[in-house]
């Protein structure tokens, strides 16, 4: 039975063929592939500019990024990091931000400590430096009297 319908299918499809005048069919087959042709054309531009918009639009927010990076390398902390994409370069930038303010923070305790250390060595070499001026004039309290005292064993020893 299936070998029946295959060849009842070609005679169908021959005597179709037989009746469709050639220049018709021919006319008709250049119709299909212009709009073939026509409708892939429009498909291609349409793939190129829709790529073009999603390509400048990731590497906007990658070069905002990038900026940003090189921004806080240099030393600037508050370099304004302004990415609001929901997708995997937003969440570097957030993360980015995050881990900016977490380095300010820190630097300040750091400055904070550095300060505190600075004032205390200060006061520490005040200490120092009194101590020295107070040694230091004992000392030379004591030369003026050893030369006192050589001075008076020397009248005693004439006399």
């Amino acid at each position: 039975i299936l070998s029946l319908n295959i060849i009842f299918s070609y005679i169908t499809f021959k005597n179709f063929l037989d009746k469709i005048d050639y220049s018709e069919a021919l006319f008709h087959a250049k119709e299909v592939w212009f709009r073939l042709f026509l409708f892939s054309f429009i498909f291609l531009i349409l793939i190129i500019f829709s790529s073009i918009f999603f390509s400048s639009s990731m590497t906007s927010s990658l070069r905002k990024l990038i900026k940003a990076i090189r921004a806080v390398s240099h030393g600037s902390l508050d370099f304004p990091i302004e990415i609001k994409t929901q997708d995997e370069i937003g969440q570097v930038s957030q993360e980015f931000k995050d881990m900016t303010e977490l380095i300010k923070t820190l630097y300040g305790g750091l400055e904070k400590k550095v300060q505190s250390r600075t004032n205390e060595l200060s006061k520490k070499i005040e200490e120092i430096e009194r101590m020295n001026e107070l040694m230091v004039g004992r000392e030379l309290k004591m030369i003026e009297l050893k030369k006192e005292i050589a001075n008076l064993k020397e009248k005693l020893g004439k006399e």
